[in-house]
């Protein structure tokens, strides 16, 4: 069961502490959602984390097969036993990643979420150039991105003009 008990060390039923200490026993952590989950390698990555039994002690880690490139937190705010919002350093390399949430920096989440670290999108072209000031012109872009990226977008595109972030379709796609 979960909660705080004493620990001891004994020896032929004598005990031989000196000192109270304790150890908490938790519930396993649960993930259900992250976003985003696509980031660029060169960049410091925020992700939002939606489970239960988060702590404020809670740690995340983006997990591969190869292990020199893996990525851990540098910053963990704790919203609620819910929610969790975790910095992650850049990447060192492109590639597919396992997002896990940890209570205690050792042991896992069980559930992993993905993540996508790749190359920026290489914006090539705009048009038209100009449009009016109250907005309402459409304008298409063209870029070049990795293919999983263009998957792992979904339908959740936007582009951002100076400060204003519109929605944005994704019109076509070739490999």
């Amino acid at each position: 069961a979960a909660g705080l008990v004493r620990v001891s060390v004994r020896s032929n039923r004598v005990e031989h502490s000196s000192r109270d200490l304790t150890f908490l026993y938790q519930r396993p952590v649960v993930i259900a959602s992250a976003s985003p989950s696509v980031g660029v390698v060169a960049d410091a990555l925020k992700i939002f984390v939606v489970g239960t039994n988060f702590i404020r002690s809670s740690t995340c880690q983006l997990s591969t097969d190869d292990p020199e490139v893996n990525v851990h937190t540098t910053y963990v705010t704790w919203i609620s036993t819910f929610e969790i919002v975790c910095l992650l350093p850049p990447a060192k390399a492109m590639g597919d990643f396992q997002l896990r949430v940890s209570s205690n920096a050792q042991d896992f989440s069980d559930g992993a979420l993905r993540v996508i670290y790749g190359n920026p999108v290489e914006i090539t072209a705009v048009y038209p150039h100009t449009g009016p000031v109250h907005g309402g012109t459409e304008v298409v872009i063209i870029a070049s991105m990795q293919l999983d990226i263009i998957h792992a977008g979904g339908n959740d595109w936007t582009c951002l003009f100076g400060d204003s972030l519109v929605a944005a379709k994704l019109l076509n796609q070739t490999a």
